[in-house]
């Protein structure tokens, strides 16, 4: 269980059932997912959903790209 609690602060894994992929191909110790959470809840870590992060456009080179591309579609026709 060290092993594998040192290998997941160094590596980020998505599902519990990746991580339990890992631990049978490296151990061979085989997990269900539920399994695998539950070990994982015991070894202190928790589930955070990933947020979407809008992303920040840049203004200035937002309206340089459509000036270059007005430019490009009234040359091409």
């Amino acid at each position: 269980m060290a092993e594998l609690d040192a290998h997941l602060r160094t590596h980020l894994y998505q599902t519990a059932k990746a991580i339990a992929a890992w631990v049978k191909t490296t151990f061979g110790v085989s997990y269900t997912e539920s399994g695998m959470t539950a070990l994982l809840h015991r070894l202190g870590y928790v589930y955070k959903k990933p947020r979407l992060v809008p992303g920040k456009a840049d203004p200035k080179a937002q309206r340089a790209f459509l000036e270059q591309y007005e430019k490009l579609k009234q040359d091409k026709g």
